[in-house]
């Protein structure tokens, strides 16, 4: 049953976010939005998957909006708690790398960040979607990471406090550790419309987005509305002290975003609606930033996307993801 007005937004705030705004600027931020007759709400999460339990309670009751207030990873909980709704999704940027809001021209001012829900632009863009093996899909608005990046997600995510006071520079020294002690593994990668392949790599992105931990556009072509999963792998033959060389000219291509259409040593970038990424033993997995699990020879990561699957609010500055010129 509907509960209020159209007009009804449940802000979902993380407080332990980097950046958590204190519900008084939330309010401060929501006034406008009151005069104007939205009727809002605020409500905490305290562990993990609360955020998508409070998004899915709200749309329930009607809510019109959700806002995810805190970094990218609690946007992911929102987004799932958004599966098969038609409310919309909106953030508050709070976190550590505030992807999405970057991509999406999301101010970090609650004030300016919350009226976008009047003055900015709604579109509905792809969602892109996770499976490790028989276990529950898992859906993601920015990038899944296989190998490298998701075994130094792993380790941050157990020292959750060092990530709170490191912001970003937490990934570091796991990153680092992890290139060193590489070794390539064989990945059998298929897709609806490109045949079987095996590829020895230490790192596989699918990007649903560009930006990749808000360094580097690794996925430098992805566009969020065209159906498709851009695929970028680094295969690499080395270990130890020469790795970090090995991959650092592949690394400074993506920070450029010059991933895609080039004859980069070691890069290959493809595009499809769909993958299946089979690794010959278990490789790490991560969905925008987001430890998800091992994939391996007995449990295949299928990767889909989901055209126009949700309502998204952004800014109205002209964006490369739907195709539009700066």
């Amino acid at each position: 049953m509907r509960d209020g007005p159209d007009r009804f937004v449940m802000i979902v705030r993380n407080p332990r976010a980097r950046h958590a705004p204190s519900l008084r600027a939330i309010w401060e931020g929501a006034a406008p939005l009151r005069r104007g007759r939205w009727r809002v709400e605020v409500a905490d999460t305290h562990a993990a998957g609360d955020a998508t339990a409070l998004t899915q309670q709200a749309a329930e009751r009607g809510a019109s909006v959700v806002v995810a207030c805190g970094g990218d990873g609690t946007l992911n909980e929102v987004l799932n708690g958004l599966s098969g709704r038609a409310t919309a999704l909106a953030v508050l940027p709070a976190g550590t790398a505030n992807v999405w809001s970057r991509e999406a021209s999301i101010p970090r001012d609650p004030v300016r960040a919350l009226a976008l829900l009047d003055e900015g632009r709604r579109v509905r863009v792809d969602v892109g979607v996770a499976s490790i093996g028989a276990q529950p899909s898992r859906r993601f608005l920015l990038m899944c990471g296989v190998g490298l990046d998701a075994d130094a997600v792993r380790e941050v995510e157990e020292h959750p406090r060092l990530k709170r006071l490191l912001r970003q520079a937490a990934f570091a020294w796991p990153a680092a550790r992890a290139i060193a002690s590489a070794h390539p593994v064989r990945v059998n990668i298929a897709s609806d419309d490109v045949n079987a392949a095996p590829q020895d790599i230490v790192l596989a992105v699918a990007g649903n987005t560009r930006l990749y931990g808000g360094v580097a556009r690794i996925a430098g072509e992805a566009r969020i509305d065209d159906g498709l999963l851009d695929l970028v792998t680094f295969e690499g033959d080395v270990s130890g002290w020469r790795a970090p060389l090995r991959y650092s000219v592949a690394a400074s291509r993506a920070l450029r975003g010059v991933t895609a259409g080039t004859d980069a040593p070691g890069v290959t970038y493809r595009r499809s609606p769909g993958w299946e990424l089979t690794p010959e033993r278990p490789l790490p997995v991560q969905v925008d930033g987001e430890y998800l699990g091992e994939a391996g020879p007995e449990a295949p990561l299928r990767l889909a996307a989901l055209p126009e699957a949700i309502e998204v609010v952004i800014g109205r500055q002209p964006n490369a993801l739907l195709g539009e010129p700066a």
